[in-house]
């Protein structure tokens, strides 16, 4: 019969925690959660209470635990350490995060602008040659269309202009209302390609398929950049497409993926975060994240590392207003990641 009983409630071992994000764990309080102590009052029911503990709070090592079987007792072995990682933000924390660049002292351009910088001979200048802080800011639109008009709005509050990248379907059909509307507003808008995964890796039939679905894209609105979509669960990565695509014919000014990113960093929410270490495809050569950085805190990292030039790539699905729809985002790539993670160990 148990008389008592003492449990600890833990979660999984984290870098950081909901409450306190970036800090590491070693300097957060331990925390346990202690059933209290109750006498067994009859053979089928034991009164505990339980008090409440943190979402994600560092603890100290597990104690080690045993299971019977065939009367022998075996250790469990514990299990590493890993990282528990916010998945999707609130758009007000984009907004927040432009607000701190901008106060950081960066200026805001298209991706366009970077392309036309560099045939003009400095991709790094203005075009009255003044070296500034530049933040090229580029949206993948993979989904939910009207998030991303809700972005380029609140953008252009701001007087702050970006590059929208829009997919379309597999009969070349595109969110043409969402479309309009950015370009209204300002914005760059260009073509999200995914031409060699549809083709399933033959590069003549990719091409034919990307020739037509850039007609189709501006035959809406106006194209001059486009950039490829990583497609993770595919086969074929649309990245190696890139060296496929003749821009002069193609009359592009260039693919976002030919940007020089060894002066330059690259930052990107693909795999739900920035630094996510889900992102599997989406790592140009070049300056990247190491590892994970909240958004409140980008701003701060960035002029700690003394960096200059970014392009800062956001996919608007995963930034909405509202908290269920947070919790949507968040549940959606907490199940892609989890097929990402699986679909690798099967290609391994």
């Amino acid at each position: 019969v148990i008389a008592t009983s003492t449990v600890r409630i833990f979660d999984y071992d984290c870098d950081y925690d909901n409450d306190n994000e970036g800090i590491p764990v070693s300097e957060l309080p331990q925390q346990s959660t202690r059933f209290s102590d109750q006498p067994e009052t009859s053979s089928r029911a034991l009164p505990l209470r339980l008090c409440p503990i943190r979402l994600c709070p560092s603890l100290p090592a597990r104690n080690t635990r045993h299971r019977w079987s065939s009367g022998t007792r075996h250790q469990r072995t514990p299990r590493p350490s890993r990282p528990i990682l916010l998945m999707a933000h609130p758009l007000s924390a984009y907004l927040a995060l432009l607000d701190d660049l901008r106060a950081a002292g960066f200026h805001f351009h298209p991706i366009r602008d970077y392309f036309v910088a560099r045939r003009a001979g400095d991709a790094g200048a203005t075009p009255g040659g003044h070296e500034i802080s530049s933040a090229y800011l580029r949206h993948d639109v993979d989904r939910l269309p009207q998030r991303a008009v809700a972005m380029a709005e609140a953008e252009a509050e701001r007087g702050i202009r970006a590059t929208y990248y829009f997919r379309c379907d597999a009969r070349q059909g595109f969110p043409e209302p969402a479309m309009r509307r950015i370009a209204s507003l300002g914005h760059e808008t260009g073509f999200h390609y995914e031409s060699l995964s549809r083709a399933r890796g033959d590069r003549a039939a990719a091409l034919a398929l990307f020739e037509r679905e850039l007609a189709a894209c501006r035959a809406i609105v106006p194209v001059s950049t486009v950039a490829p979509h990583g497609a993770p669960l595919a086969a074929s990565s649309n990245m190696d497409f890139t060296a496929s695509i003749d821009t002069d014919c193609a009359q592009l000014l260039g693919d976002a993926t030919d940007m020089d990113f060894t002066d330059m960093l690259y930052v990107t929410d693909t795999g739900g975060t920035f630094g996510s270490p889900h992102n599997l495809r989406d790592r140009p050569s070049g300056r990247c994240l190491t590892g994970p950085v909240p958004p409140a805190r980008l701003a701060e990292w960035i002029s700690g590392h003394a960096i200059a030039r970014l392009t800062l790539s956001c996919h608007p699905e995963r930034w909405p207003a509202g908290a269920i729809a947070l919790a949507m985002a968040s549940v959606r790539d907490l199940v892609g990641n989890g097929a990402k993670s699986l679909l690798s160990r099967l290609r391994a």
